[in-house]
């Protein structure tokens, strides 16, 4: 693939990204005008971490803080697509690329916000279908940061077409094969997965062994991927996070997490190509 194409392509999941920004807060407005702010006509499941439940009901503000979270998530996304956009033109590093990729499949949590629709009368099989956007994006982002973690390996291959591919292709096929329960709504603001042991042990397999490939070249290429690995444990860190809003100080922790890490990540790839 061309540096013109993958520069495209970073170009698309920013505007991606623009557009949900701009829909969520149209959406916003018109939640706070329709008075739907709150969580009483929902079914709502409050959630701490996987298969963790909370038996009292949420807050009444709870949905105001996951929106206000989400928005702030997705701008801080927004930015720094377009500053790693401006870096990989200046180093062409597959790290940074496949990373942005994974900070633009942030874009797809927006519709975790477009399912509060469904208190304005939205067909149920809409929001079911916003829920496997939801699933499908987590999917291809952590495909997309250990594709970003295998190339600190320097393996040779450079079709990074063919990996995106594939990858979209494993995740709409997990997305669309998870059983959905549309009776209840997670406080993750999404349909309960009928089969939450599966995705755990993907999002599990997949960010264990992104660490472990940062890890090796930290002994195989150059010492500074130690560095990117410990930043990796903050951007995991971050994201459980912001997937499991359970209120404004666990939100607040999930964006300074991620905005850390994501900006250590930048750095210690940036100093590692300035000697090639």
């Amino acid at each position: 693939m061309v540096v013109s194409v993958r520069n495209n392509i970073l170009l698309a999941g920013i505007i991606l990204l623009f557009l949900i920004f701009c829909g969520i807060l149209y959406s916003f407005s018109l939640f706070i005008t329709a008075d739907v702010l709150f969580p009483g006509k929902l079914n709502v499941k409050p959630q701490y971490w996987w298969f963790l439940y909370k038996e009292t009901p949420v807050t009444p503000g709870f949905l105001l803080n996951s929106i206000i979270i989400i928005l702030i998530f997705i701008l801080f996304c927004f930015i720094a697509g377009i500053l790693f956009r401006r870096l990989f033109i200046k180093i062409a590093s597959p790290e940074i690329f496949f990373y942005t990729i994974f900070l633009f499949c942030f874009s797809f949590e927006g519709f975790r916000v477009f399912l509060l629709y469904i208190q304005l009368g939205m067909p149920v099989f809409l929001g079911l279908l916003f829920t496997r956007i939801v699933i499908f994006g987590r999917f291809f982002g952590l495909i997309a940061f250990f594709l970003s973690s295998l190339y600190s390996l320097e393996i040779k291959y450079q079709n990074f077409g063919i990996l995106l591919g594939g990858g979209l292709a494993l995740s709409l096929i997990a997305a669309y094969i998870v059983p959905l329960d549309s009776s209840i709504i997670l406080s993750q603001l999404i349909y309960k997965p009928g089969d939450e042991l599966s995705i755990f042990l993907a999002n599990v397999a997949l960010g264990f062994f992104a660490i472990i490939n940062f890890l090796i070249a930290a002994f195989l290429r150059n010492k500074r991927f130690l560095y990117v690995t410990l930043t990796s444990l903050f951007i995991f860190g971050g994201r459980e996070l912001f997937l499991f809003i359970t209120g404004p100080v666990t939100g607040a922790a999930g964006i300074c997490l991620l905005i850390t890490g994501t900006y250590f990540f930048y750095r210690q790839i940036d100093k590692i190509y300035l000697w090639y």
